[in-house]
């Protein structure tokens, strides 16, 4: 039984070799060639050992060749495994790559577009205070026309600083010097631009006339002031 174990040992080593580098199947021819060394195998057993010997090593041999036939099984379903995904994995990686471009992409269009709106809203902020700015001095030279107007006729009217200032609603004491110096300083605080609220248009611009007209006939009433 030892002999017969070493020679069935030394042929396993030989259908091994058949196998290729590192166990792995040359699948070319290798299934014609295991069934080949079988063959042999099994006619060397019938000339040179014992009917008992013969079965025992015709069931090795059996199972020697169900597993070398499961090997040839796994080793092609791997190749086809490996052949079938490999380009599986390529699409899928230029899949991937395809996609994280196109929402690079996206994002820019995105970032592009969130820029273009910024800068119309301002576009039109812009042209928006700009309209203003010109209604309001529309407005600003309107009103001004009207309270120039109102100013020149009580100009017209008055014949002294205290009669002037009684037209602007400023109460004069009496008729004499200092008491229209008083009145005269109490109608510059009252009429002042920087005390007048901003807010109020026409407010603002009587203001201002009014402080100009007293300013001037200052000069003209009261020298000496």
């Amino acid at each position: 039984m030892e002999e017969v174990m070493k020679f069935v040992i030394e042929k396993m080593k030989k259908m091994m070799e058949n196998f290729g580098g590192g166990g792995q199947p040359k699948q070319v021819n290798f299934g014609g060639q295991l069934l080949l060394t079988v063959q042999n195998f099994g006619e060397q057993v019938g000339d040179n050992f014992s009917r008992q010997v013969k079965i025992l090593c015709g069931q090795l041999l059996l199972r020697v060749q169900n597993l070398c036939g499961e090997v040839v099984k796994y080793w092609l379903e791997k190749t086809h495994r490996d052949n079938f995904s490999a380009p599986m994995k390529v699409e899928e990686e230029e899949a991937k790559k395809l996609k994280q471009f196109l929402k690079r992409k996206k994002d820019e269009s995105e970032r592009l577009a969130e820029i273009e709106k910024r800068q119309k809203q301002r576009l039109e902020e812009m042209k928006e205070t700009q309209k203003k700015e010109v209604e309001n001095m529309k407005l600003k030279e309107r009103i001004r026309a009207e309270v120039e107007k109102e100013l020149s006729k009580l100009e017209m009217k008055c014949h002294d600083m205290a009669s002037l200032l009684r037209g602007l609603g400023i109460t004069v004491g009496g008729d004499t010097s200092h008491e229209v110096r008083v009145a005269y300083r109490k109608a510059l605080m009252k009429f002042h631009p920087d005390r007048v609220l901003r807010s109020d248009i026409r407010q603002q611009i009587e203001a201002e006339e009014k402080f100009k007209l007293i300013s001037r006939m200052k000069d003209k009433y009261l020298p000496t002031i």
